[in-house]
């Protein structure tokens, strides 16, 4: 009978302590991931537009202008080459592009796009572009290349009047989002600490269930109370200090006398050596 009382308090110990537990831990590493995330994410989209500012710094409007398909061997094109070549392992960034106001490329660090040749990628970034024509060095959102790896781009207008909307094109910085990685790491590291700390809460629930269940258990199993009375000071914690101690005291001094009686509530119970059960402290 002392068995399932004890199980019943401690599932509404668990009820009401872990799993708030879990839950608080739980929104927590939410947020905190997300405001990382978002941190990074932010940090990285600033660097970008000032790296893509810095390039676009580095680039004459009329070099753009005046190279078109077939002048890949001229010196413009390869003076703009080398440019972005330097630009890239300067800025540490994946790779460098220029290209024209309608998209076609002018160059690039990665020879993925010819001369003149349409930039159908960054069409998906077309708001950022508009705003980069406005004369706002801006960052993409994240998106997936072929590889399945996070990158984000950086652009910034070349030429024309700031606000004017009149460019000779655009640098195009990309790079990719190697804090991903950390951010994981971080994750992996709020998990492990959760489960720590949701396993402490588990043995300290344990614990105080055994302490408040123990005493009445031993009281009942020596007969020294019904299981009645042992159910409900085992569903209610301290009920039985609260509700029935007078009660109680009344009914122990029948087999122990006044002083046990006086010592019931903070005692454990024992057998003496005739085996007749007694409360001592």
């Amino acid at each position: 009978m002392a068995g399932r009382p004890s199980r019943r308090l401690l599932a509404k110990l668990l009820v009401g302590t872990l799993l708030p537990t879990v839950i608080a831990l739980g929104g927590l590493g939410f947020l905190a991931q997300r405001v990382a995330q978002r941190t990074l994410e932010d940090e990285l989209g600033r660097r970008l537009a000032t790296a893509a500012a810095a390039v676009a710094m580095m680039v004459l409007p009329e070099q753009i202008s005046e190279l078109q398909p077939g002048d890949e061997d001229s010196l413009t094109y390869a003076n703009i080459r080398r440019k972005l070549a330097l630009a890239r392992a300067s800025l540490d960034v994946r790779r460098v592009a220029i290209v024209a106001a309608d998209l076609t490329a002018r160059g690039d660090s990665d020879g993925r796009l010819g001369l003149g040749a349409e930039a159908y990628e960054l069409g998906a970034d077309r708001a950022e572009i508009a705003r980069a024509r406005a004369g706002a060095a801006i960052a993409s959102p994240l998106f997936t290349g072929h590889d399945g790896l996070p990158y984000k781009r950086g652009y910034a207008a070349i030429g024309g009047v700031a606000g004017s909307g009149d460019v000779a094109g655009f640098a195009v910085v990309e790079a990719s989002a190697d804090y991903l990685v950390a951010l994981a790491a971080f994750r992996r590291w709020l998990v492990t600490a959760s489960a720590i700390t949701v396993a402490a809460v588990l043995v300290v629930i344990i614990f105080i269930a055994g302490r408040i269940t123990g005493p009445v258990a031993r009281l009942a199993r020596f007969g020294l109370i019904g299981d009645a009375l042992a159910e409900e000071v085992q569903r209610d914690g301290d009920a039985l200090v609260v509700e029935r101690a007078n009660g109680v005291e009344r009914f122990i001094q029948r087999f122990a006398g006044d002083e046990a009686a006086g010592e019931f509530l903070g005692d454990g119970v024992l057998s003496d050596e005739s085996g007749k059960p007694r409360l001592v402290g």
